[in-house]
């Protein structure tokens, strides 16, 4: 698994622990969605105020 991310138009670098854990978490949290299956790319933007 491979995951990016990026703040503020940044990238941020993580460890292997945290990048291996935060793509985990997502795709748990993707996996459990109804319609969702077998899911190859997962893309999310939150933007605050």
């Amino acid at each position: 698994m491979k995951i990016e991310l990026s703040v503020n138009g940044g990238k941020v670098m993580m460890n292997p622990f945290v990048s291996e854990l935060l793509a985990k978490v997502v795709m748990a949290i993707v996996s459990t969605l109804k319609g969702v299956e077998d899911p190859k790319k997962i893309s999310i933007q939150i933007k605050t105020e």
